[in-house]
């Protein structure tokens, strides 16, 4: 046995022997997953671990923060993800719809051409959200 869950396993066996609190904001219950998850870990390798947190961090929906530089400052755009195993192209696809892109006429909308908008070659469109 290695000696993290041998550590482990004293110190909730003297917990239990001694009445010793626990570390504030831990729960005996967290630290008997906290024992059985090492001692998985330590049968299964770390492979088991990698997976195990695969699941832990996959499970419903997030918010990421993205940071747009040189957009009004830098701002800060939140976009939902179903799950953290959404492929990046999907994350991509949801930023680009936040922005919106900008011309000397003002919002330009998708539906319409750049020679619509009289944009013309070198000139500067802004992108912004």
């Amino acid at each position: 046995m290695p000696w993290r869950i041998m550590v482990i396993s004293k110190l909730i066996l003297r917990m239990m022997q001694n009445a010793i609190k626990l570390p504030e904001g831990i729960t005996l219950k967290e630290l008997n997953i906290t024992k059985l998850t090492a001692q998985f870990v330590f049968v299964f390798g770390s492979s088991f671990q990698k997976d195990l947190m695969k699941i832990i961090h996959f499970q419903g929906s997030s918010t990421i923060k993205v940071s747009v530089p040189n957009v009004d400052d830098g701002q800060v755009i939140e976009i939902t993800v179903q799950s953290l195993s959404e492929n990046v192209a999907s994350l991509k696809e949801k930023i680009a719809n936040k922005l919106e892109l900008n011309g000397k006429a003002g919002g330009l909308k998708d539906h319409k051409s750049l020679a619509h908008y009289n944009v013309g070659a070198g000139d500067i469109l802004i992108l912004s959200s």
